[in-house]
């Protein structure tokens, strides 16, 4: 009875109304090389449950999918060395979906895993015939946030084509509220950020430079250290587990000079 009633459903999606139609829309997530050392993993499963997870890899060139309209879609950031120990087939990406919440990261780990709190729909809406638009595409770009899950999405570019073939492009900046705001430090010309943050260091150096950092805690003692070649305007995950929270320095060096950055690190 289940397997009909799935049928049925799945063709009542593709059933246009008269002077209805649909509008194709194709969904990206662009400037994925900013974000090195993390993947996208897009997941689709039936609406309110965890059971037959689809998932795929994002990539910038490709359209995101969730199957059909009645899917629910949800996106991830997986660590890279993580994937590819564990492989996309095994990510237990359940845990970290909304429902149930049944997280199973111990208290202080790195979580390798991290839902993407934007909810973005990929499939294209019926509209009616006195709607024009026949086409949609939407660019998101990452971004490193302030907030717990410490990446995020935002629509940077929505462009339309009627059935007249004109089109619209609209451009859009990043929410204010979610930047990462580069600040200058002493020595180093060019501005840096870093957000401790669920068991990682966000870095985004503005300056293309192999890095040295020392995170240096309230008793002026060396707790990490780490050394990375980085680009301009890139997003670099630094594991940072086991720190407690508490108000941090971090040193930064690249040849000849040497910037510290203010941490806060609140649980």
């Amino acid at each position: 009875m289940s397997a009909v009633l799935s049928i049925a459903v799945a063709a009542a999606a593709d059933v246009v109304l008269p002077d209805y139609h649909t509008v194709e829309r194709c969904v990206k997530i662009a400037d994925l090389d900013n974000f090195p050392d993390i993947a996208i993993v897009g997941a689709y499963t039936a609406l309110g449950s965890i059971e037959n997870v689809e998932r795929y890899l994002v990539t910038a060139d490709s359209c995101l999918t969730k199957g059909t309209a009645f899917n629910a879609l949800f996106l991830f950031w997986v660590e890279k060395n993580y994937l590819e120990s564990t492989g996309l087939a095994n990510l237990p990406l359940a845990d970290y979906m909304p429902y149930p919440a049944k997280r199973k990261i111990a208290s202080g780990a790195a979580a390798p895993i991290g839902l993407i709190p934007e909810a973005i729909e990929p499939y294209g809406a019926t509209v009616p015939d006195s709607n024009l638009t026949v086409k949609e595409s939407l660019v998101y770009k990452l971004i490193a946030t302030s907030s717990a899950e410490g990446v995020t999405v935002y629509l940077a570019e929505k462009v339309t084509v009627d059935k007249n073939g004109g089109e619209t492009r609209n451009t859009y900046n990043p929410p204010v509220n979610t930047v990462l705001m580069p600040r200058k430090g002493t020595g180093i010309a060019f501005p840096a950020d870093a957000r401790l943050l669920n068991g990682y260091m966000l870095l985004t150096p503005g300056f293309n430079a192999t890095v040295k950092g020392v995170v240096i805690d309230c008793r002026g003692r060396a707790v990490l250290r780490f050394t990375r070649a980085c680009r301009a305007g890139a997003t670099y995950l630094i594991p940072s587990a086991g720190l407690a929270a508490g108000v941090y320095r971090l040193q930064i060096s690249t040849t000849g000079k040497t910037t510290v950055l203010p941490l806060n690190f609140f649980k």
